[in-house]
């Protein structure tokens, strides 16, 4: 059985970070019983102060299913410690999980150039860290480690994982030509179509993603504005990435009509997620960029209708039941909700059907394709 280490800055339990924690609990389940997996992670969520309850930090003592956990804590030094992580087994292959991230990255990188990391294969995934978009967050630091990256020649001994064409494209034109696979994030297990329970002029929109510029919350709040009918019940979950941000979406969400329920959750766990979104109707997220979108599938799955911009890989919902604007088209968004909100159940869930099968059959599709990355790296 082939050998793997995971480097990742969060993982199970953590939820905070959204999207890269689930891509590699999915990936584990799928693979565990065909590679032996061992995870080097932190040992607290995104912004915590506190180390997860019942983990032995800075140990191989932990377990996820079969794999073995290595949870470190923030001064656990890469350095000294490097042949107790690496030791434990002959690795086949090092699997990062982010391109920028300096202890769970850069650091990993710096040893594998000198000859402290032997491995026959390395696959890195930059999870949309190296999309126009992203690279315009605090670029100067990015431009500089990129340089360097490159100047080592890194980019040339080893392989990236992007999921998405756009991202692949977008990351060529800052990497260069190399070698990379095209590879969808692995889901979660596909629960059974059930139908909404819809009346005519109610609607349950949820918002479940990092309250940050680049998932355009403000947009959402804009759009609802003009709405001043139907009963509308917004509820609005996820880690505050950006307090001004946040100040300035809750500025607005003051003035919103009366007719419009505001719910805020903050940071939830999977199980409240998944309980969201079976009691929701339309998951929206006008997004300045998405590379995948875990939120996104595990709403269709749950048989909600999507309103998302055209910046996500999911635009091709639009022929299915969907709804796909320009990031800050406000408009089309309002007119769009408007529809939605007249729509009886029986109009809404012809339309809740060919989401949940078009999310189906590509889902299905993308299981086969990581099984065929891993085995080829």
């Amino acid at each position: 059985m082939n050998k793997c280490l995971i480097v990742c800055a969060s993982f199970y339990p953590a939820f905070k970070s959204g999207g890269p924690v689930r891509s590699i609990t999915n990936l584990i389940e799928l693979l565990d019983t065909k590679y032996h997996f061992d995870v080097f992670t932190a040992d607290r969520d995104l912004g915590e102060r506190k180390p997860f309850i019942s983990i032995k930090a800075n140990s191989w003592n932990n377990k996820y299913r079969i794999s073995n956990v290595f949870y470190s804590s923030p001064y656990y030094s890469l350095l000294f410690g490097y042949k107790k992580i690496l030791s434990k087994n002959n690795y086949d292959l090092i699997y990062f999980n982010s391109f920028f991230d300096f202890k769970f990255t850069i650091r990993f990188m710096l040893m594998f150039f000198v000859g402290l990391l032997k491995v026959k294969s390395v696959v890195l995934a930059p999870r949309g860290e190296l999309t126009f978009g992203a690279m315009k967050i605090k670029p100067r630091k990015k431009y500089l480690y990129l340089k360097f990256f490159k100047m080592l020649g890194l980019q040339n001994k080893i392989t990236f994982h992007f999921t998405s064409k756009s991202e692949a494209e977008e990351a060529l034109s800052f990497l260069g030509n190399v070698d990379y696979k095209l590879t969808p994030n692995m889901h979660d297990k596909i629960p059974i179509y059930k139908e909404k329970n819809k009346l005519e002029n109610k609607l349950k929109i949820v918002f479940l993603s990092r309250i940050s510029p680049k998932k355009n919350l403000k947009t959402i709040i804009e759009s609802l504005m003009p709405i001043e009918t139907g009963d509308i019940c917004f509820t609005i979950a996820g880690v505050i990435d950006d307090e001004d941000y946040w100040n300035e979406c809750n500025f607005l969400i003051a003035r919103l009509p009366k007719n419009i329920n505001v719910n805020f959750l903050g940071a939830i766990g999977r199980e409240q997620v998944q309980k969201v979104f079976e009691e929701s109707h339309l998951f929206y997220l006008p997004t300045l960029n998405e590379n995948y979108g875990h939120a996104i599938v595990e709403a269709m799955v749950n048989s909600n209708l999507v309103m998302l911009s055209d910046q996500t890989p999911w635009s091709d919902v639009v022929k299915h039941g969907g709804y796909i604007g320009g990031v800050n088209d406000s408009s089309y968004y309002t007119t769009s909700i408007k529809k939605l909100i007249n729509m009886n159940q029986k109009e809404f869930n012809s339309l809740t059907v060919q989401t949940y099968d078009f999310c189906f059959s590509i889902l299905n599709e993308n299981q086969s394709k990581v099984q065929k990355m891993f085995n080829e790296s």
